[in-house]
């Protein structure tokens, strides 16, 4: 945590010093057995808007959410009516997203209407407490929140501003007053210190009124908010209809104005974003050499997909400091302009040279020259105890080459660089210094469901750093369905590790050494089998337990998964079931439809790597297909040419063996639980 202050440039990094933080909760569709509430610890500075997007159909549970915290300090989560929480306590970091997962997960009785949440900290010192009502908040009620919600008021009243004034904390009130003190209006004088000091929020209401009229109060308010970075309040305020300012653009985008005063007209912002600008703006222009001049603001790109290629687009509306929440990229802007940004493979002829390995996605950025005068790339490192000197650095990747750049500054999340022209940018490590110590860094567990198979269930287990976006990894996983949990753990660069499940037949492999992935594609780091087949009971979902423990056998992580007994599946799950079977007979020849169908399971990516294995593969005296039939052949066309190539029986063993080189040993299993004419059924996999 770095804390910039603005008059004398002091810089100090690193004091443990209490930050406002917000509790935030969500409420899951609730399962036949129980509900499950979802409980987000973060920085008061996370938007909630962001939070929600993220959430599906869990349904937001609005409470008096603030609370003091010490960032890197462990917290644990209180309530007497669950029967599990987990996991059992966990670290808050200052820097969130650009994936918003749970803190905490609760799990309640089915019929549990009311709850009593507590928070505690390292200590056992409680830190926030609250009555939760479930009854009328829960998804349950979806069709009612609807009704009570539908359509905005078209008249904002002096309750509201009590109402907002109530979400401010009693230090923050006290603040707020004293600011209050020194607004002026025009030629209207601010309210006088005697009347404000011991004023209550209903009356603060009513002195802003008498002295401002409604329209004026309501400048005021959100002026002073902004002051005291209550900007989640300015946005509340916005998104109220008032008939004095009126509350939305006609593009239905929320426009929160700039204060008003004799010297400065109000007018709405150029974007939903709101740019912030610290209590000395005399200049409207950001320095590059002052980023922290401006508050960052938080925004979601535009996602544009390709195949299973994704880039992102994002408008600045001006000088400012912008933090992509998908890929938790900064970029600190000195103008108005539009940024591209994609993810593009790194080159091991560029790293290896130097003496450097990728230490975090290589992001290709567009701008116009001069646009981007800083870029924040985020790193996954633990800050426990001071990096080594040189480990982290920036490349830059042009058409000449690649260069080195020296960090400005390394923070607990980001490493910061000026930008000399742009072109791809990535973090990298020395290889010379990583190679001889262990690095702890942060770290996240992805879990996949792939489609049912014949007689079993598939859990993709990915170990990977939480610099790593999530989208960037769904992207690489065809039908597998993405299981939201609690994913956050730490590991160690070299260290072994292994899953544990007891309700799994096969786990693979027993233990896998955790190195960095940075793409370009994303394999799981274990594959967990499930059986399908049930005792005759009527139940749609499977509780499981995952864990993942060190290679002395220490638990780093820990979390109960909710299966879909019957989900994801193919297209046509049913097409093989005769009557009263619980598993899918085979059938007794296989087809080149089947060949067709495996292939369509691959996503282009791997379907690239299958035609490039596929040129090498020689049978006994029969040479490969020939690079140039393959080069421009579709998912069809490659088995025609395989047939034509190796005959059908052959060609389903060639297809098996490519399959396995890419890693798609549930396409092999697939194969052999269907009965070819040509092999003979194959049982030995099932």
């Amino acid at each position: 945590m770095s804390i910039y202050v603005r008059r004398r440039r002091f810089k100090i990094s690193r004091i443990l010093l209490p930050n406002r933080g917000q509790v935030l909760l969500f409420l899951r569709p609730p399962d036949i057995h129980h509900q499950i509430l979802n409980v987000f610890l973060l920085p008061s500075n996370i938007s909630l808007d962001e939070v929600k997007a993220q959430q599906g159909e869990a349904e937001y549970i609005r409470v008096p959410s603030d609370y003091y915290l010490i960032i890197g300090q462990s917290y644990s989560v209180h309530c007497d009516e669950a029967f599990k929480i987990q996991p059992e306590h966990a670290q808050v970091d200052i820097e969130c997203g650009p994936i918003f997962l749970p803190t905490f997960e609760v799990f309640l009785p089915i019929n549990q209407e009311k709850v009593t949440l507590m928070v505690k900290d390292q200590e056992g010192t409680q830190v926030w407490k609250c009555v939760v009502n479930l009854n009328l908040t829960g998804p349950r009620r979806k069709n009612l929140q609807r009704n009570l919600q539908r359509g905005k008021r078209t008249k904002m009243t002096e309750v509201d501003l009590i109402n907002l004034l109530d979400d401010l904390a009693d230090d923050e009130f006290k603040i707020f007053k004293w600011l209050l003190k020194n607004e002026k209006v025009g030629d209207i004088e601010p309210i006088k210190e005697s009347r404000l000091s011991r004023a209550e929020r209903e009356e603060i209401v009513d002195l802003m009124v008498q002295k401002y009229e409604f329209a004026g109060a309501v400048k005021v308010m959100k002026s002073v908010l902004k002051k005291i970075n209550r900007n989640d309040l300015v946005m509340k305020l916005s998104n109220i209809s008032s008939g004095a300012e009126g509350g939305e653009s006609s593009t239905g985008a929320t426009v929160v104005q700039k204060p008003t005063t004799s010297e400065q007209p109000a007018g709405p912002s150029t974007s939903n974003t709101t740019l912030n600008v610290s209590e000395d703006n005399r200049e409207d222009q950001l320095g590059p050499d002052d980023p922290e001049r401006l508050f960052r603001e938080d925004f979601r790109p535009e996602v544009l997909t390709e195949s299973a290629n994704i880039s992102y687009r994002f408008r600045g509306p001006g000088p400012g400091v912008f933090r992509c929440t998908l890929t938790g990229l900064v970029f600190v802007m000195a103008q108005e302009a539009e940024l591209l940004y994609r993810t593009v493979q790194w080159d091991e002829s560029h790293l290896q040279p130097a003496g450097k390995m990728a230490a975090g996605l290589l992001f290709n950025i567009q701008s116009p020259d001069g646009a981007l005068s800083q870029l924040q790339l985020p790193h996954c490192e633990t800050m426990d105890a001071p990096l080594p000197e040189g480990l982290l650095s920036v490349a830059h990747i042009a058409d000449d080459g690649m260069s080195i750049l020296e960090p400005l500054e390394i923070t607990d999340t980001h490493v910061v660089v000026n930008v000399p022209r742009l072109s791809a940018f990535g973090l990298v490590w020395d290889l010379a210094i990583l190679l001889n110590i262990p690095i702890r860094i942060r770290g996240q567990v992805l879990l996949f469901l792939r489609p049912v198979d014949t007689c079993l269930q598939k859990l993709n287990v990915f170990l990977l750093q939480d610099n790593i976006p999530l989208e960037e990894v769904k992207a690489k996983q065809g039908e597998a369905e993405y299981i939201e949990i609690a994913s956050d753990c730490y590991l160690i660069n070299g260290q072994s590790y292994s899953v544990h499940c007891d309700e799994a037949s096969t786990i693979q492999p027993e233990n896998k050494e955790f190195r960095p992935k940075y793409g370009p594609n994303f394999h799981p780091t274990f594959e967990v089998f499930l059986p399908t087949k049930q005792k005759k009971v009527k139940v749609k979902k499977k509780k499981v337990t995952l864990m993942v423990k060190n290679e002395q056998g220490a638990q780093v992580w820990k979390c109960d998964v909710y299966l879909n007994l019957t989900g994801p599946r193919r297209k046509n799950p049913k097409r093989n079931l005769p009557a009263g079977d619980t598993v899918p007979a085979k059938r007794t020849k296989m087809t080149k439809t089947d060949l067709i169908n495996t292939l369509g399971d691959l996503v282009d990516e791997e379907f690239k790597s299958f035609k490039s294995y596929l040129k090498d593969e020689k049978v006994d005296n029969t040479e490969p297909i020939k690079v140039n039939k393959l080069a421009k052949a579709d998912r069809q066309e490659t088995v025609d040419l395989m047939v034509q190539k190796y005959e059908f029986a052959t060609a389903v063993k060639v297809m098996k063996s490519v399959l396995k080189n890419i890693s798609r040993t549930d396409l092999v299993r697939k194969l052999s639980n269907i009965g070819s004419g040509a092999e003979g059924p194959d049982t030995a996999d099932c």
